[in-house]
Protein backbone atom coordinates (compact mmCIF):
# COMPACT_ATOMS: atom_id res chain seq x y z
CA UNK A 1 0.00 0.00 0.00
CA UNK A 2 1.05 3.52 -0.87
CA UNK A 3 2.05 6.34 1.79
CA UNK A 4 0.78 9.58 1.66
CA UNK A 5 2.46 12.00 -0.95
CA UNK A 6 3.18 15.32 0.70
CA UNK A 7 1.03 17.32 -1.40
CA UNK A 8 3.02 20.93 -1.13
CA UNK A 9 3.70 21.23 2.75
CA UNK A 10 7.79 21.13 2.15
CA UNK A 11 9.07 19.84 5.14
CA UNK A 12 7.63 17.21 7.89
CA UNK A 13 6.93 18.87 11.17
CA UNK A 14 9.21 18.09 13.59
CA UNK A 15 6.82 18.21 16.65
CA UNK A 16 3.31 18.02 17.72
CA UNK A 17 3.72 21.56 19.51
CA UNK A 18 4.91 23.17 16.78
CA UNK A 19 1.71 25.32 15.12
CA UNK A 20 3.13 23.63 11.88
CA UNK A 21 1.50 20.40 12.69
CA UNK A 22 -1.75 21.79 13.35
CA UNK A 23 -1.36 23.38 9.43
CA UNK A 24 0.08 20.09 8.20
CA UNK A 25 -3.01 18.13 9.40
CA UNK A 26 -6.05 21.06 7.45
CA UNK A 27 -4.02 20.90 4.82
CA UNK A 28 -3.60 17.75 4.15
CA UNK A 29 -6.82 16.70 5.86
CA UNK A 30 -6.08 14.36 8.54
CA UNK A 31 -7.73 14.93 11.72
CA UNK A 32 -6.96 11.32 13.44
CA UNK A 33 -3.36 12.51 14.45
CA UNK A 34 -1.85 9.63 12.49
CA UNK A 35 1.01 12.47 10.79
CA UNK A 36 3.78 10.87 12.92
CA UNK A 37 6.55 13.91 13.53
CA UNK A 38 10.15 13.54 13.03
CA UNK A 39 11.17 13.37 16.55
CA UNK A 40 7.96 10.56 16.92
CA UNK A 41 10.31 8.62 14.35
CA UNK A 42 13.87 10.09 16.07
CA UNK A 43 12.53 8.53 19.29
CA UNK A 44 11.00 5.33 17.67
CA UNK A 45 14.32 4.62 16.29
CA UNK A 46 16.24 5.54 19.19
CA UNK A 47 18.40 8.76 17.36
CA UNK A 48 19.16 11.71 19.83
CA UNK A 49 20.20 14.74 17.42
CA UNK A 50 23.10 16.41 18.50
CA UNK A 51 22.25 20.21 19.58
CA UNK A 52 23.16 21.67 16.23
CA UNK A 53 21.70 19.12 14.22
CA UNK A 54 18.66 19.54 16.19
CA UNK A 55 18.50 23.27 14.88
CA UNK A 56 18.60 21.96 11.18
CA UNK A 57 15.76 19.34 11.46
CA UNK A 58 13.39 22.23 13.10
CA UNK A 59 13.78 24.70 10.31
CA UNK A 60 11.33 25.11 7.48
CA UNK A 61 13.72 27.03 5.38
CA UNK A 62 14.23 26.16 1.29
CA UNK A 63 18.17 26.52 1.84
CA UNK A 64 19.38 24.90 4.76
CA UNK A 65 23.78 25.06 5.38
CA UNK A 66 25.41 23.20 7.61
CA UNK A 67 28.97 23.81 7.74
CA UNK A 68 30.35 21.34 9.34
CA UNK A 69 34.16 20.63 10.69
CA UNK A 70 35.62 17.05 9.54
CA UNK A 71 33.79 14.00 11.60
CA UNK A 72 31.36 16.37 13.03
CA UNK A 73 28.05 14.04 12.02
CA UNK A 74 27.09 16.55 9.55
CA UNK A 75 26.40 13.60 7.08
CA UNK A 76 24.79 11.84 9.80
CA UNK A 77 22.63 14.46 10.58
CA UNK A 78 21.58 14.86 7.27
CA UNK A 79 20.93 11.24 7.00
CA UNK A 80 18.07 11.32 9.65
CA UNK A 81 17.16 14.17 8.35
CA UNK A 82 16.06 12.10 4.90
CA UNK A 83 14.73 8.84 6.76
CA UNK A 84 11.10 10.34 7.63
CA UNK A 85 9.96 11.30 4.21
CA UNK A 86 11.65 7.68 3.03
CA UNK A 87 7.83 6.99 5.07
CA UNK A 88 6.21 8.59 2.78
CA UNK A 89 5.15 8.48 -0.87
CA UNK A 90 8.06 11.32 -1.69
CA UNK A 91 10.75 11.59 -3.84
CA UNK A 92 14.45 12.86 -3.03
CA UNK A 93 17.87 12.78 -4.10
CA UNK A 94 21.79 12.84 -2.62
CA UNK A 95 23.91 14.64 -4.86
CA UNK A 96 27.45 15.58 -4.73
CA UNK A 97 30.62 15.95 -6.82
CA UNK A 98 30.70 12.08 -7.53
CA UNK A 99 29.24 9.14 -6.97
CA UNK A 100 30.87 7.90 -4.87
CA UNK A 101 30.75 11.09 -2.42
CA UNK A 102 26.79 10.32 -2.79
CA UNK A 103 27.07 7.12 -1.97
CA UNK A 104 27.71 7.34 1.54
CA UNK A 105 24.57 8.58 2.58
CA UNK A 106 23.00 6.27 0.94
CA UNK A 107 24.62 3.70 2.59
CA UNK A 108 24.04 5.35 5.47
CA UNK A 109 20.41 5.56 5.16
CA UNK A 110 20.07 2.01 3.85
CA UNK A 111 22.30 0.73 7.10
CA UNK A 112 19.31 2.66 9.36
CA UNK A 113 16.93 1.08 7.40
CA UNK A 114 17.64 -2.54 8.50
CA UNK A 115 19.54 -1.96 12.05
CA UNK A 116 17.13 0.61 13.48
CA UNK A 117 13.77 0.48 11.79
CA UNK A 118 14.33 -3.40 11.47
CA UNK A 119 13.09 -3.10 7.45
CA UNK A 120 14.46 -6.44 5.26
CA UNK A 121 16.83 -5.50 1.86
CA UNK A 122 15.48 -7.55 -0.77
CA UNK A 123 17.62 -8.45 -3.99
CA UNK A 124 14.84 -7.81 -6.48
CA UNK A 125 12.26 -5.35 -7.50
CA UNK A 126 9.31 -8.21 -7.88
CA UNK A 127 10.40 -9.39 -4.53
CA UNK A 128 9.12 -6.13 -2.62
CA UNK A 129 6.09 -6.19 0.05
CA UNK A 130 5.25 -4.47 3.17
CA UNK A 131 8.69 -3.20 5.40
CA UNK A 132 11.08 -3.88 2.17
CA UNK A 133 12.88 -2.07 0.34
CA UNK A 134 15.17 -2.62 -2.65
CA UNK A 135 18.48 -0.88 -3.63
CA UNK A 136 19.07 -0.87 -7.91
CA UNK A 137 22.71 -0.01 -8.17
CA UNK A 138 22.95 0.67 -11.57
CA UNK A 139 20.35 3.21 -11.02
CA UNK A 140 21.37 4.51 -7.81
CA UNK A 141 18.14 4.45 -6.22
CA UNK A 142 16.45 3.11 -3.35
CA UNK A 143 12.72 2.02 -3.48
CA UNK A 144 10.60 2.15 -0.32
CA UNK A 145 7.81 -0.61 -0.04
CA UNK A 146 5.62 2.61 0.70
CA UNK A 147 6.39 4.49 -2.91
CA UNK A 148 9.09 6.48 -1.69
CA UNK A 149 12.60 6.80 -4.23
CA UNK A 150 15.93 8.30 -3.07
CA UNK A 151 18.21 8.64 -6.21
CA UNK A 152 21.52 9.24 -5.52
CA UNK A 153 22.91 11.97 -8.28
CA UNK A 154 26.31 13.19 -9.27
CA UNK A 155 27.73 16.46 -10.69
CA UNK A 156 29.66 14.14 -13.25
CA UNK A 157 26.79 13.64 -14.99
CA UNK A 158 24.23 17.08 -15.00
CA UNK A 159 22.16 16.07 -17.91
CA UNK A 160 20.65 13.29 -15.68
CA UNK A 161 19.19 16.25 -13.72
CA UNK A 162 16.14 16.69 -16.16
CA UNK A 163 12.84 16.32 -15.94
CA UNK A 164 12.71 14.65 -12.42
CA UNK A 165 10.15 16.66 -9.86
CA UNK A 166 11.30 16.27 -5.96
CA UNK A 167 10.53 17.24 -2.59
CA UNK A 168 13.75 17.72 -1.40
CA UNK A 169 17.76 17.18 -2.24
CA UNK A 170 20.73 16.84 -0.19
CA UNK A 171 23.96 17.65 -1.20
CA UNK A 172 27.01 16.26 0.31
CA UNK A 173 30.32 17.90 0.78
CA UNK A 174 28.68 20.86 -0.59
CA UNK A 175 32.04 22.98 -0.64
CA UNK A 176 32.92 20.43 -3.79
CA UNK A 177 29.80 20.78 -5.90
CA UNK A 178 29.70 23.28 -8.81
CA UNK A 179 27.09 26.06 -7.82
CA UNK A 180 26.31 26.53 -11.87
CA UNK A 181 24.51 23.07 -11.40
CA UNK A 182 22.57 24.55 -8.10
CA UNK A 183 20.13 27.11 -9.66
CA UNK A 184 19.74 25.55 -13.00
CA UNK A 185 19.44 21.50 -12.22
CA UNK A 186 18.46 21.24 -8.43
CA UNK A 187 16.24 24.29 -7.35
CA UNK A 188 13.83 23.75 -10.52
CA UNK A 189 13.00 20.36 -9.73
CA UNK A 190 11.62 20.68 -6.51
CA UNK A 191 9.06 24.17 -8.60
CA UNK A 192 5.83 21.38 -7.97
CA UNK A 193 6.98 20.46 -4.45
CA UNK A 194 7.98 23.78 -2.56
CA UNK A 195 10.32 21.25 -1.58
CA UNK A 196 13.82 22.17 0.29
CA UNK A 197 17.99 21.82 -0.53
CA UNK A 198 20.34 20.81 2.75
CA UNK A 199 23.44 21.55 1.66
CA UNK A 200 26.15 19.69 4.29
CA UNK A 201 30.06 20.24 3.83
CA UNK A 202 33.11 21.49 5.06
CA UNK A 203 34.81 24.55 4.01
CA UNK A 204 37.51 24.33 1.44
CA UNK A 205 40.07 27.05 0.18
CA UNK A 206 39.48 28.38 -3.56
CA UNK A 207 36.58 25.99 -3.98
CA UNK A 208 32.91 26.07 -2.68
CA UNK A 209 32.66 29.64 -2.88
CA UNK A 210 29.14 29.70 -3.09
CA UNK A 211 28.79 27.44 -0.14
CA UNK A 212 30.52 29.84 2.08
CA UNK A 213 28.48 32.69 0.56
CA UNK A 214 25.02 31.24 1.45
CA UNK A 215 26.62 30.18 5.35
CA UNK A 216 27.53 33.76 5.69
CA UNK A 217 24.11 34.61 4.49
CA UNK A 218 21.96 31.99 6.49
CA UNK A 219 23.60 33.33 9.85
CA UNK A 220 21.75 36.69 8.95
CA UNK A 221 18.57 37.65 9.44
CA UNK A 222 17.84 37.58 5.29
CA UNK A 223 14.84 37.71 3.13
CA UNK A 224 16.48 34.46 0.21
CA UNK A 225 15.18 31.63 2.87
CA UNK A 226 18.79 30.46 3.58
CA UNK A 227 19.45 29.28 7.07
CA UNK A 228 22.93 27.86 8.56
CA UNK A 229 24.61 26.44 11.47
CA UNK A 230 28.09 26.20 12.20
CA UNK A 231 28.71 22.79 13.76
CA UNK A 232 32.76 21.84 14.34
CA UNK A 233 33.90 18.99 15.02
CA UNK A 234 34.69 19.19 19.23
CA UNK A 235 30.89 19.38 18.97
CA UNK A 236 29.71 16.26 17.79
CA UNK A 237 28.73 14.96 21.63
CA UNK A 238 25.57 14.62 23.86
CA UNK A 239 25.14 15.46 26.99
CA UNK A 240 23.47 12.92 29.24
CA UNK A 241 20.72 13.93 31.95
CA UNK A 242 20.94 11.05 34.88
CA UNK A 243 17.33 10.01 35.85
CA UNK A 244 18.76 8.24 38.44
CA UNK A 245 20.37 5.05 38.82
CA UNK A 246 22.35 4.41 35.65
CA UNK A 247 25.43 2.76 34.82
CA UNK A 248 27.76 3.54 31.98
CA UNK A 249 25.54 0.34 30.20
CA UNK A 250 22.75 2.11 30.20
CA UNK A 251 23.53 5.16 28.56
CA UNK A 252 25.87 3.42 26.20
CA UNK A 253 22.64 1.46 25.34
CA UNK A 254 20.43 4.87 24.78
CA UNK A 255 23.27 6.27 22.52
CA UNK A 256 24.61 2.97 20.90
CA UNK A 257 28.16 3.48 22.25
CA UNK A 258 30.53 2.03 24.01
CA UNK A 259 30.42 2.15 27.88
CA UNK A 260 34.23 2.00 28.54
CA UNK A 261 34.51 4.60 26.28
CA UNK A 262 31.71 6.71 27.72
CA UNK A 263 33.19 6.09 31.18
CA UNK A 264 37.04 7.41 30.18
CA UNK A 265 35.52 10.19 29.17
CA UNK A 266 33.66 10.96 31.64
CA UNK A 267 36.09 10.51 34.49
CA UNK A 268 34.54 12.61 37.17
CA UNK A 269 31.44 10.94 36.99
CA UNK A 270 30.30 8.66 40.42
CA UNK A 271 28.34 5.45 38.89
CA UNK A 272 25.40 4.83 39.33
CA UNK A 273 24.45 8.52 38.46
CA UNK A 274 22.54 10.90 40.95
CA UNK A 275 19.31 12.36 39.67
CA UNK A 276 19.87 15.24 37.70
CA UNK A 277 24.11 14.47 37.40
CA UNK A 278 25.41 15.24 33.70
CA UNK A 279 27.64 12.75 31.96
CA UNK A 280 29.21 13.82 27.90
CA UNK A 281 29.01 11.12 25.23
CA UNK A 282 31.81 12.36 23.05
CA UNK A 283 31.87 10.45 19.42
CA UNK A 284 35.32 12.14 18.59
CA UNK A 285 38.21 11.46 20.40
CA UNK A 286 39.06 15.12 21.75
CA UNK A 287 42.65 14.09 22.95
CA UNK A 288 43.68 13.32 19.78
CA UNK A 289 42.26 16.44 18.26
CA UNK A 290 44.06 18.26 20.88
CA UNK A 291 47.53 16.80 19.95
CA UNK A 292 46.85 17.24 16.28
CA UNK A 293 46.28 21.23 16.79
CA UNK A 294 49.43 21.78 17.91
CA UNK A 295 51.05 20.23 15.07
CA UNK A 296 48.33 21.28 11.62
CA UNK A 297 48.65 24.82 10.44
CA UNK A 298 46.24 26.92 12.21
CA UNK A 299 44.16 27.80 8.65
CA UNK A 300 44.04 24.34 8.19
CA UNK A 301 42.78 23.69 11.40
CA UNK A 302 40.10 26.01 11.74
CA UNK A 303 38.58 25.05 7.76
CA UNK A 304 38.84 21.03 8.41
CA UNK A 305 38.20 21.09 12.18
CA UNK A 306 36.75 23.98 13.48
CA UNK A 307 34.30 25.44 10.58
CA UNK A 308 36.02 28.68 10.59
CA UNK A 309 36.39 30.19 7.14
CA UNK A 310 40.29 30.33 7.04
CA UNK A 311 41.96 33.39 4.79
CA UNK A 312 43.58 31.96 2.17
CA UNK A 313 46.87 33.95 1.59
CA UNK A 314 46.83 33.35 -2.41
CA UNK A 315 43.37 35.58 -2.66
CA UNK A 316 43.70 38.87 -3.74
CA UNK A 317 41.15 40.39 -1.84
CA UNK A 318 41.00 38.56 1.66
CA UNK A 319 39.15 41.81 3.52
CA UNK A 320 35.88 40.33 1.38
CA UNK A 321 32.95 39.05 3.48
CA UNK A 322 29.56 39.01 1.99
CA UNK A 323 28.58 39.47 5.93
CA UNK A 324 30.03 43.18 5.50
CA UNK A 325 30.51 44.10 1.88
CA UNK A 326 26.73 42.15 0.78
CA UNK A 327 24.62 41.80 3.61
CA UNK A 328 21.64 43.29 5.37
CA UNK A 329 23.04 46.80 5.50
CA UNK A 330 23.99 46.23 2.10
CA UNK A 331 20.82 45.00 0.46
CA UNK A 332 19.70 48.54 2.10
CA UNK A 333 21.62 50.91 0.11
CA UNK A 334 22.31 49.06 -3.04
CA UNK A 335 17.98 49.01 -3.16
CA UNK A 336 17.53 50.82 -7.28
CA UNK A 337 16.93 54.16 -6.38
CA UNK A 338 14.56 55.82 -9.36
CA UNK A 339 16.33 59.37 -8.75
CA UNK A 340 19.74 58.43 -9.31
CA UNK A 341 21.29 57.54 -12.79
CA UNK A 342 22.58 53.98 -13.87
CA UNK A 343 26.39 53.36 -14.98
CA UNK A 344 27.50 50.50 -16.57
CA UNK A 345 30.69 48.64 -16.17
CA UNK A 346 31.19 46.56 -18.97
CA UNK A 347 34.13 43.67 -19.40
CA UNK A 348 33.20 41.60 -22.64
CA UNK A 349 35.77 38.60 -22.65
CA UNK A 350 34.89 35.24 -23.14
CA UNK A 351 32.59 36.02 -20.33
CA UNK A 352 30.26 38.93 -20.97
CA UNK A 353 30.18 40.54 -17.42
CA UNK A 354 27.86 43.77 -17.01
CA UNK A 355 27.50 45.46 -13.49
CA UNK A 356 24.72 48.07 -12.83
CA UNK A 357 26.16 50.71 -10.62
CA UNK A 358 24.51 53.67 -8.50
CA UNK A 359 26.29 56.24 -6.84
CA UNK A 360 24.80 57.41 -3.37
CA UNK A 361 26.00 59.48 -0.64
CA UNK A 362 24.99 59.00 3.01
CA UNK A 363 25.74 62.61 4.91
CA UNK A 364 25.42 60.88 8.37
CA UNK A 365 28.78 58.65 8.31
CA UNK A 366 32.27 60.46 7.86
CA UNK A 367 34.33 59.01 4.89
CA UNK A 368 38.32 58.37 4.64
CA UNK A 369 37.85 57.28 0.60
CA UNK A 370 39.09 61.08 -0.94
CA UNK A 371 39.11 59.75 -4.43
CA UNK A 372 35.27 59.18 -4.31
CA UNK A 373 34.48 62.60 -3.27
CA UNK A 374 31.73 61.34 -0.50
CA UNK A 375 30.35 59.41 -2.75
CA UNK A 376 29.79 55.18 -2.18
CA UNK A 377 29.77 52.56 -5.49
CA UNK A 378 26.53 50.95 -5.20
CA UNK A 379 25.84 47.57 -7.10
CA UNK A 380 22.51 46.93 -7.64
CA UNK A 381 23.24 44.36 -10.52
CA UNK A 382 25.23 42.21 -12.97
CA UNK A 383 24.56 40.12 -15.51
CA UNK A 384 26.86 37.36 -16.43
CA UNK A 385 27.36 35.32 -19.53
CA UNK A 386 29.31 32.36 -19.31
CA UNK A 387 28.48 30.90 -22.48
CA UNK A 388 29.14 32.61 -26.06
CA UNK A 389 26.61 35.66 -26.50
CA UNK A 390 26.80 38.99 -28.75
CA UNK A 391 26.24 42.12 -27.77
CA UNK A 392 22.88 42.61 -28.89
CA UNK A 393 21.80 40.01 -26.88
CA UNK A 394 23.65 41.50 -23.81
CA UNK A 395 21.37 44.67 -25.00
CA UNK A 396 18.29 42.78 -24.99
CA UNK A 397 18.91 41.55 -21.46
CA UNK A 398 19.83 44.39 -20.12
CA UNK A 399 16.35 46.15 -21.57
CA UNK A 400 14.13 43.98 -19.38
CA UNK A 401 15.80 45.03 -16.59
CA UNK A 402 13.98 47.58 -14.37
CA UNK A 403 17.04 50.20 -13.93
CA UNK A 404 17.30 50.20 -17.73
CA UNK A 405 15.38 53.78 -17.90
CA UNK A 406 17.87 55.87 -15.68
CA UNK A 407 20.94 54.50 -18.02
CA UNK A 408 19.27 57.51 -19.89
CA UNK A 409 20.82 60.96 -19.27
CA UNK A 410 17.64 63.50 -19.73
CA UNK A 411 17.48 64.61 -16.43
CA UNK A 412 19.56 67.89 -16.48
CA UNK A 413 21.42 66.98 -13.24
CA UNK A 414 22.57 63.89 -14.40
CA UNK A 415 26.27 64.29 -15.56
CA UNK A 416 27.06 62.82 -18.97
CA UNK A 417 28.90 59.49 -18.26
CA UNK A 418 26.75 56.68 -18.32
CA UNK A 419 29.81 53.95 -18.18
CA UNK A 420 32.83 52.12 -19.13
CA UNK A 421 34.32 49.24 -21.29
CA UNK A 422 37.46 47.51 -21.67
CA UNK A 423 39.42 49.78 -24.18
CA UNK A 424 40.16 46.95 -26.02
CA UNK A 425 36.22 46.43 -27.14
CA UNK A 426 36.44 48.49 -29.97
CA UNK A 427 33.67 46.84 -31.51
CA UNK A 428 31.25 45.76 -29.34
CA UNK A 429 31.40 49.58 -27.80
CA UNK A 430 30.22 50.72 -31.85
CA UNK A 431 27.45 47.95 -31.15
CA UNK A 432 26.61 49.41 -27.97
CA UNK A 433 26.53 52.83 -29.30
CA UNK A 434 24.14 51.30 -33.07
CA UNK A 435 21.73 49.43 -30.59
CA UNK A 436 20.88 52.41 -28.47
CA UNK A 437 19.81 54.91 -31.13
CA UNK A 438 16.88 52.17 -32.02
CA UNK A 439 15.85 52.16 -28.47
CA UNK A 440 13.14 53.82 -27.17
CA UNK A 441 14.10 54.37 -23.69
CA UNK A 442 17.48 55.52 -23.70
CA UNK A 443 18.31 56.50 -27.62
CA UNK A 444 21.89 56.78 -26.92
CA UNK A 445 24.76 54.81 -24.99
CA UNK A 446 28.49 56.27 -24.85
CA UNK A 447 30.22 53.87 -22.88
CA UNK A 448 34.65 54.99 -22.23
CA UNK A 449 36.80 53.26 -22.94
CA UNK A 450 40.74 53.60 -21.09
CA UNK A 451 43.25 51.39 -20.69
CA UNK A 452 43.38 50.71 -17.22
CA UNK A 453 46.88 48.72 -15.66
CA UNK A 454 46.04 45.37 -13.35
CA UNK A 455 47.90 46.47 -10.46
CA UNK A 456 46.61 49.99 -10.62
CA UNK A 457 42.78 48.14 -10.75
CA UNK A 458 43.45 46.28 -8.21
CA UNK A 459 44.73 48.48 -5.42
CA UNK A 460 42.05 51.36 -6.31
CA UNK A 461 39.35 48.43 -5.42
CA UNK A 462 41.11 47.59 -2.42
CA UNK A 463 40.86 51.21 -1.19
CA UNK A 464 36.98 51.13 -1.59
CA UNK A 465 37.07 47.82 0.60
CA UNK A 466 39.42 49.27 2.83
CA UNK A 467 37.65 52.66 3.21
CA UNK A 468 33.87 50.49 3.28
CA UNK A 469 32.22 52.48 0.01
CA UNK A 470 31.83 49.64 -1.91
CA UNK A 471 28.10 47.50 -1.57
CA UNK A 472 27.17 44.68 -3.79
CA UNK A 473 23.60 43.60 -3.70
CA UNK A 474 23.16 39.88 -2.30
CA UNK A 475 22.01 38.76 -5.31
CA UNK A 476 25.31 39.53 -7.14
CA UNK A 477 26.22 35.80 -6.74
CA UNK A 478 28.54 36.25 -9.22
CA UNK A 479 30.77 39.21 -8.44
CA UNK A 480 30.92 37.40 -4.73
CA UNK A 481 32.33 34.33 -6.30
CA UNK A 482 34.94 36.68 -8.19
CA UNK A 483 35.60 38.20 -5.03
CA UNK A 484 36.71 35.03 -3.36
CA UNK A 485 38.17 32.92 -6.31
CA UNK A 486 40.80 35.45 -7.68
CA UNK A 487 43.63 34.92 -6.47
CA UNK A 488 47.54 35.09 -7.19
CA UNK A 489 49.24 32.19 -8.69
CA UNK A 490 49.98 29.26 -5.88
CA UNK A 491 53.65 28.52 -4.71
CA UNK A 492 54.88 25.28 -4.99
CA UNK A 493 55.02 22.65 -2.52
CA UNK A 494 58.49 23.07 -1.71
CA UNK A 495 57.64 27.18 -1.26
CA UNK A 496 54.00 27.21 0.14
CA UNK A 497 55.05 28.28 3.41
CA UNK A 498 57.19 30.52 2.87
CA UNK A 499 56.53 32.44 -0.57
CA UNK A 500 54.83 35.74 -0.26
CA UNK A 501 51.83 35.56 -3.45
CA UNK A 502 51.80 39.17 -3.29
CA UNK A 503 55.86 39.20 -4.50
CA UNK A 504 55.26 37.04 -7.25
CA UNK A 505 53.63 37.40 -10.33
CA UNK A 506 50.43 38.56 -11.63
CA UNK A 507 46.98 37.03 -9.97
CA UNK A 508 45.74 34.07 -12.06
CA UNK A 509 43.73 35.68 -14.98
CA UNK A 510 40.51 33.97 -14.71
CA UNK A 511 37.53 34.90 -12.25
CA UNK A 512 37.75 38.58 -12.83
CA UNK A 513 35.60 39.43 -15.32
CA UNK A 514 33.15 41.33 -13.00
CA UNK A 515 36.04 42.74 -11.52
CA UNK A 516 37.68 44.03 -13.80
CA UNK A 517 34.73 45.95 -15.24
CA UNK A 518 34.44 47.51 -11.78
CA UNK A 519 37.81 48.70 -11.73
CA UNK A 520 37.55 50.11 -15.30
CA UNK A 521 35.15 51.72 -13.54
CA UNK A 522 36.66 53.00 -10.29
CA UNK A 523 39.49 54.59 -12.14
CA UNK A 524 38.20 56.06 -15.05
CA UNK A 525 35.07 57.94 -13.06
CA UNK A 526 36.89 58.79 -9.86
CA UNK A 527 40.98 58.29 -10.61
CA UNK A 528 43.48 55.66 -9.64
CA UNK A 529 44.07 55.54 -6.00
CA UNK A 530 47.77 57.01 -5.12
CA UNK A 531 47.67 59.15 -8.20
CA UNK A 532 46.41 63.15 -8.60
CA UNK A 533 43.55 62.88 -11.12
CA UNK A 534 40.64 64.35 -12.07
CA UNK A 535 37.02 63.53 -12.53
CA UNK A 536 35.34 64.70 -15.71
CA UNK A 537 31.85 64.95 -14.33
CA UNK A 538 30.12 67.27 -16.83
CA UNK A 539 26.52 67.51 -16.61
CA UNK A 540 24.18 68.37 -19.82
CA UNK A 541 23.62 71.80 -18.54
CA UNK A 542 27.18 72.54 -18.63
CA UNK A 543 27.85 70.81 -21.82
CA UNK A 544 24.62 73.14 -23.26
CA UNK A 545 27.07 75.79 -21.53
CA UNK A 546 29.97 75.30 -22.96
CA UNK A 547 28.19 74.93 -26.46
Amino acid sequence: MKAMRLQGIGHIPYSREDPYYREVCEYLGVYDGSIATKEEIYRTLGYIPLPTIEKMHRSRATHRVVAGGNRSGKSQGGTWEVLPYLFWNSRGWVVSANYDLAEIIMDKIMLLLVERANLTRVRRADQMEEFTFYYASHEHTLFMWAGATLQAKSAENPDSMHGHALDYVVIDEASLFPYSLYDTRLVPRLVDSGGWILSLGTFEPLQGEWFEEFFDIGQMENDLDIESWCHPTEDNYHLYVAHGGETPVDVARVYWENPRKIARDNPDAVWPLRPGEQVIIYNVDLNWLEKEKERIPKPVFQARYEAIQAANQFVVFPEWKVSEFAGKEARRRTRFDEDQPVYLAIDPGGTYAVLAIQLKQFPEESYENQIAKGYHICIIDTLYFQTTVTTQEVFEAMKLRPWWPNVSRDVEWWDSFQGVIDVRAKEQQRAFRNLARDDETIDHLHLRGRNVYEDDGIKTLQHYLDTRTLWSHPSNKYLHLEFRRYHWSEATIARLDVQDPRKGRKPVNEWNHLLKALWYFLVVKFGCYGRSSSSATVTLEELRRLA
